[in-house]
């Protein structure tokens, strides 16, 4: 008979012991999302890159995410460029060129040479 109440304790004791530990984890999740800046439609394409499918002179063809998107940019850009959405006007992407560091440029690729000779 007490083995069945240490059981019934027990168990009862954990119930609002797994609700509490839950009601954490959900209250932790939203505040983590709430410092988020929202991102609706097509203010998540902003800063977002794109692959030329066809020369940009203005105009030409994008695809970002999968889809093709008519484009505009302020520059020539040739066919198979990377390019970075900047603004969207409707259904027109205006992109320009993404910037591409070179290797040495690049901090998180390790150099393997130096300035000075030895």
């Amino acid at each position: 008979m007490t083995k069945t109440i240490l059981v019934l304790v027990v168990a009862a004791g954990g119930i609002p012991i797994a609700i509490l530990a839950w009601t954490m984890i959900i209250a932790f999740l939203a505040a983590g999302s709430a410092a988020l800046p929202a991102a609706n439609g097509s203010e998540s394409f902003l800063g977002q890159t794109a692959e030329a499918l066809t020369p940009l002179n203005p105009a030409g063809k994008v695809r970002f995410n999968g889809s093709v998107w008519n484009a505009e940019s302020k520059v020539a850009i040739p066919q198979g460029a990377t390019v970075t959405i900047i603004a969207v006007k409707s259904l027109l992407l205006h992109v320009e060129p993404a910037l591409v560091l070179s290797p040495s440029l690049n901090p998180s690729i390790p150099r393997t040479e130096t300035c000075f000779p030895s």
